[in-house]
């Protein structure tokens, strides 16, 4: 069975094409694998950053209440020593 030169070229044309196709097609699934891998990671990395935030915020309310308890004891010596000091004087 011989072809003409045109239809085996055609042929040879068309299996190129589909090779190239093919080609392109797990290229395009490599870059979308690459994308929801980069996507996840960015996900990922944004809720560690909002835990962190919540952390470092709790931690600083933490301090806060800390620092007016110091001074509330500050407050409270101050007074404790006023009044031993004023029965002492007595």
């Amino acid at each position: 069975m011989n072809q003409a030169p045109e239809v085996h070229n055609s042929n040879s044309e068309i299996k190129s094409l589909e090779t190239r196709i093919r080609e392109l097609k797990l290229q395009v699934e490599f870059q979308d694998a690459k994308y929801k891998q980069s996507l996840a990671d960015r996900k990922l990395a944004m809720h560690l950053v909002e835990k962190l935030q919540e952390e470092v915020e709790y931690y600083y309310l933490l301090s806060e209440q800390k620092q007016k308890i110091i001074e509330s004891l500050e407050e409270l010596q101050a007074k404790s020593t006023e009044v031993i000091y004023n029965y002492v004087k007595k």
